[in-house]
This record gives C-alpha cells, sequence and structure tokens, in this order.
C-alpha cells in the first residue's frame, strides 16, 4: 500500500484528474500499529500494489515511518548521498513525470538488477533470477528468456535502478511467483539453480511441485466465452469481441451513445487479450480519449464482464462493467 502525499479522489470515491498532491509517494504496509483507515474516506487516497518492485516503478520509495529500516536502507544505497526523504523525493520526480506523463527511458537488459520493471509492447515485465516476468494483476507469468544485449523502456526511475543495484532488496509477492511456476522451472529449482518462495527447504520443494500441478491442470478461460456483443453498463456504448488468432480475443468499438464523443464505431479497444487463468484474459487496452494503450484486464462472471485499463505497473486503473447482449 502506499499514497501519493494527499487526496487524489472525489466526495464519490472516484478518481478526480491530478494524480498526486506532492513529491512525497511512499509504499506502506498494510497493518501497522493496529491502525484502521477509511479508505478512499476523508483522507488520503490509498494506493494498492501487487508488491514493491510494482511501487518502486510507479516511481514510490519506501515510508520512514511505517517502514523505517527499508527506507533507511533504501536511503543508504540511493545514488548521490542524498540527505534525507526530501532530497530523494526531488530527485525521483524528476524521473518519473515528463509532462505529467509516466517518464521512461532505456538501458540493456543485461545492466539491470533484479526488481527493475520494463515495459514490453504495452505490458510490463519485472527483471529477477536471470529472466523476465510478465506482471498482471494476479501476479506474475511464466519467466521468459532475458537477453541481455536487448534494450528495454525501463519503467522504474533510474535512481531507484541504482539504488537496487547498491542492494536495496524490494519485497516481492512471492505468493504470486510461485503460482506461477511450471514443472520445467520447478525441476531447475531442485538442481540447485536457487529458491524463489520464503518456504523452508524440503516443505518448500514439496508445495512448488504441487503448485506446478496444479497450475498445469488449473482451468483456463476460453475465447468462445468471452466473444459477442456486450452492453457497458452504464449504456454508454456497445463492445464486440472476436476472435483474433490463437486462443486470443480482439475488442472493437461495435455503437456509442454519443455519436460526438471520442472514438469512432469500428475503432479496436482491446488488443491480444489472451487467458491469464479461469474466466479471465489480459492484453492490451486502447483510450480513444487520449489515443494511449494501456495494460487491460478482463474478468468474465456468467453474463457479466469487466474490463479494466491501467498504466504500466497497475497503479491508475478504470474499469467498466458490460452485459452480454441478447
Amino acid at each position: 500500500m502506499g499514497n501519493r502525499g494527499g487526496r487524489l479522489h472525489r466526495d464519490d470515491r472516484t478518481l478526480a484528474r491530478r494524480r498526486w498532491a506532492s513529491k512525497r509517494w511512499i509504499v506502506c504496509v498494510c497493518e501497522f500499529k493496529g491502525r484502521h483507515r477509511d479508505v478512499w474516506g476523508k483522507y488520503y487516497t490509498e494506493l494498492f500494489f501487487l508488491d514493491e518492485p510494482t511501487a518502486l516503478a510507479a516511481g514510490h520509495r519506501p515510508c520512514f515511518e511505517c517502514r523505517r529500516p527499508a527506507a533507511k536502507a533504501f536511503l543508504a544505497a540511493f545514488p548521490g548521498n542524498p540527505s534525507g526523504a526530501d532530497a530523494m523525493d526531488e530527485a525521483l520526480h524528476h524521473e518519473r513525470v515528463e509532462n505529467r506523463l509516466k517518464r521512461l527511458w532505456r538501458a540493456r537488459l543485461g545492466d539491470l538488477p533484479d526488481g527493475v520493471m520494463i515495459a514490453r509492447d504495452g505490458r510490463a515485465y519485472a527483471v529477477r533470477l536471470g529472466a523476465l516476468w510478465l506482471w498482471s494483476f494476479g501476479g506474475y507469468g511464466a519467466p521468459a528468456k532475458l537477453d541481455p544485449d536487448a534494450v528495454a523502456d525501463v519503467l522504474t526511475p533510474p535512481s531507484t535502478v541504482a539504488a537496487l543495484k547498491a542492494g536495496y532488496r524490494p519485497l516481492w509477492a512471492e505468493g504470486a511467483f510461485c503460482l506461477a511456476v511450471t514443472p520445467g522451472l520447478v525441476r531447475s529449482l531442485m538442481a540447485g539453480s536457487g529458491r524463489f518462495c520464503r518456504w523452508e527447504e524440503t516443505m518448500g520443494r514439496v508445495m512448488l511441485v504441487a503448485l506446478a500441478i496444479l497450475a498445469s491442470s488449473a482451468p483456463t478461460a476460453m475465447a468462445s466465452e468471452v466473444t459477442g456483443l456486450w452492453t457497458r453498463d452504464d449504456g454508454a456504448a456497445k463492445i464486440r469481441f472476436s476472435p483474433c488468432g490463437g486462443d486470443a480475443v480482439c475488442g472493437f468499438l461495435a455503437w456509442k451513445k454519443d455519436p460526438k464523443g471520442p472514438g469512432s464505431v469500428g475503432d479496436q479497444v482491446f488488443f491480444g487479450m489472451k487467458p491469464s487463468g479461469a474466466n479471465t484474459w489480459a492484453g492490451t487496452a486502447f483510450n480513444p480519449e487520449d489515443g494511449r494503450r494501456y495494460s487491460g484486464k478482463m474478468t468474465l462472471s456468467g453474463d457479466h464482464l469487466v474490463t479494466a485499463g491501467c498504466v504500466l505497473g497497475g497503479l491508475i486503473c478504470k474499469s467498466f462493467g458490460w452485459t452480454r447482449a441478447r
């Protein structure tokens, strides 16, 4: 959990236009001294992350109140010997925002330490254990080969990358990694290439094998389940999903209530949505309002579909509900 220095939401608990209230973007813990918060209530806007590498990629750093040891370790590893939190926040703000948009920079994959996140083809990947792990809302996908000579768009700010190189160790969503393992990866781990789940050695290996078996036999979503016409719950638009190669589906704007509004009938708004689990798909979403692409996710429950488009890293998301048209 974290925040960006204040309140970003309206009284109806929807996001306002601004995306930060100050330069103090922090990563917190969800439990601290028994405090209870009214989420998105009267005070600051709570932001929730998959794990710390996700938050670091979004430009945040550890909180000095609830995560003081981590914050002190981050300060010690931060480049330029900053005097304190304010100096780090000032440096990070220049690196994470450009013209009020997320700032990217390029680097060789082989020069990036574990904990860095990159962008590729509209998706986010984490660098870890010499591989690239596809980020999603529910965790990380199976690892892909990392070409050390390839150049990538880096999401994590340069100063944070330097801190990771200097030894700062972020907190990972360990369970999300474990659910992404494959039998081949389990065999590799058992052969001695290292573990990434915080379990006792013997029981950890048994659990990894069990999780790999469950993952390989778990049901996945099928394109036929979501294809067809869907009406947005507010009646503003209709979208049609169709197969678009392999097990992927793509979505096209089929009708809109306001002819003068952004986008045109026939525009493709979802690209390469592939099964990512039972009744879920992940791919890329296009927003006609700003002409940009975002990471996309769909979740199906009976005749109701929820779609979400998020900025890379999954920090700020906008979702809509849809009902299957009869």
